[in-house]
């Protein structure tokens, strides 16, 4: 698989790359389905929870295009938020039937991730940052860090 990955690569273009979501509420959410009021003069107390990442892949049908949409979403005390960062690509074949979910989730795990990290990165920190004045790091994401294979 890993010569066929490596193949693939030098075949594939990012294309475009942005933001699809960002979501953010200020305060928790109660048992009664209601969120607290925090004001702007207020800091809310506590930490969010270290993010958690969904990965979705979409091939463009009778193209030779996919997007790799990674999203992540982190919930505390202090509030909650939801940033979702997508990439186009294109590869060098006519159309997708050389596809298959195993080779684009080996680059979408590999390589695709490395491509949208900053951008999440960025976007996660100056959304929770603006909205709940707290900071967050996402840290380094290596090639491989995130697996979503089960």
């Amino acid at each position: 698989m890993r010569n066929v990955l490596e193949t693939f690569v030098k075949e594939v273009e990012l294309n475009d790359i942005g933001v699809y979501e960002i979501v953010v509420h200020r305060g928790q959410l109660g048992e009664d389905g209601t969120r607290e009021i925090v004001g702007p003069g207020e800091n809310p107390e506590g930490e969010l929870s270290e993010p958690s990442f969904e990965l979705e892949i979409v091939s463009v049908e009778d193209a030779n295009q996919f997007l790799i949409r990674l999203r992540a979403s982190a919930a505390g005390k202090s509030g909650e938020v939801a940033v979702g960062v997508q990439a186009e690509f294109t590869y060098g074949s006519d159309g997708n039937e050389d596809l298959n979910q195993d080779l684009l989730l080996s680059f979408a795990e590999e390589v695709g991730v490395m491509a949208i990290a900053p951008y999440m990165r960025h976007q996660l920190n100056y959304a929770v940052s603006t909205v709940l004045g707290l900071d967050m790091n996402l840290g380094l994401l290596k090639p491989g860090t995130l697996k979503f294979r089960e």
